[in-house]
């Protein structure tokens, strides 16, 4: 369960609109480098990454939408059960896909940071109300 607090918040810092003033890094993402104390080089891969996953997310957030479409349509007409599941096991395809490209994200963004780091990482993420809890994530039990 703390794999996917942490994936949760490395895909909320990749697809983040809020930009920082005189700054073309989201603002959660600036903080998260102050927080980490990232050397300049591991700042310069971890931007990369970033627009990497942005790109891949906007192609794949296309994919689900369409497919979304696809099961809205043949649920409002005279389609077969089989359609219907088709069109569903779609959208399952395509949410799945999404949520690995996160992960792989994540897995990179980790391979990154030191063991240090990745602890204070690790306690970055989301939590309670409006972290995995909200998504209908099991909680964080110790």
């Amino acid at each position: 369960m703390k794999l996917l607090g942490v994936i949760s918040l490395v895909s909320m810092l990749a697809v983040t609109p809020l930009y920082a003033k005189q700054s073309s890094e989201p603002v959660e993402i600036t903080k998260v480098f102050e927080k980490l104390n990232l050397s300049a080089e591991q700042k310069q891969q971890m931007k990369l990454m970033r627009e990497e996953m942005q790109r891949n997310v906007e192609k794949n957030k296309v994919a689900v939408a369409e497919a979304q479409a696809k099961l809205d349509s043949v649920l409002d007409g005279e389609s077969s059960d089989e359609t219907i599941r088709t069109a569903h096991a779609e959208l399952v395809k395509q949410r799945n896909e999404l949520e690995s490209q996160q992960l792989e994200h994540m897995l990179k963004v980790r391979a990154l940071l030191t063991p240090e780091q990745r602890k204070t990482f690790s306690s970055l993420r989301p939590r309670g109300k409006n972290g995995n809890e909200s998504r209908g994530l099991a909680p964080n039990h110790k």
